[in-house]
């Protein structure tokens, strides 16, 4: 099983539209409060931040260059390829 908590710097998490960086009580405070907003922008981060590491955990399962990637914790390149597999959505 893929450990999702080495797609979070600590317990901090930014924002993907406005780049604020938010401090999280813990990794478990994703998973319930998946509609908390960005004290900036309003964007609801954590729901994005959710289907980013949902589709990167797919992907790291059933591509081997992606799990080589995620597993060598290749942040710049998993980010590059975040940007074009889930899009910002609009709220």
């Amino acid at each position: 099983m893929i450990d999702s908590s080495r797609l979070l710097d600590g317990n901090r998490a930014v924002c993907r539209r406005c780049g604020v960086e938010h401090q999280l009580e813990s990794i478990e405070a994703l998973f319930t409060d998946t509609e908390r907003r960005c004290s900036r922008c309003g964007y609801r981060f954590v729901a994005h931040l959710l289907r980013e590491m949902r589709k990167t955990m797919e992907m790291a399962l059933t591509d081997p260059v992606w799990a080589q990637q995620f597993y060598a914790s290749d942040r710049e390149w998993l980010t590059t390829q975040m940007k074009a597999l889930v899009p910002i959505e609009d709220d």
